[in-house]
């Protein structure tokens, strides 16, 4: 499973969503919410661009993801209600991502020491 999809199955775990039902274009407002929130998710913290998010959530162009990315950041500034039910699903997602780079720094690691490991034997 790639890391996009992990952090889409987290929002929608976290929002006791199906993510076929985020992951289609249904216009309910909670499936919408959450498709908003894993716009800013893989924005925030894979650096997607947009027209990439696009065709993972199957938007049309890429000003769905663009447009989503404002719309949170501006509810994540007012909105308590919001921030309610999303702060959770935040903070899951910036583990995800401490994790994500925790991996990739060992897994440098690991690499250059197996690379020096394996020459020295030759």
């Amino acid at each position: 499973m790639t890391r996009e999809y992990q952090y889409i199955e987290l929002v929608c775990r976290g929002m006791r969503l199906p993510v076929s039902g985020v992951l289609s274009r249904s216009r309910k407002h909670e499936l919408c919410e959450a498709r908003q929130v894993c716009s800013y998710v893989l924005a925030r913290h894979m650096a997607m661009p947009y027209t990439q998010i696009a065709c993972l959530l199957n938007y049309r162009s890429h000003a769905s993801p663009w447009r989503d990315f404002r719309e949170v950041t501006k509810f994540l500034g007012f909105d308590r209600d919001f921030i309610e039910r999303v702060k959770p699903v935040l903070h899951e997602a910036e583990m995800l991502a401490e994790h994500f780079k925790a991996e990739a720094c060992f897994d440098d690691t690991y690499d250059i020491f197996d690379f020096y490991s394996e020459a020295a034997f030759v």
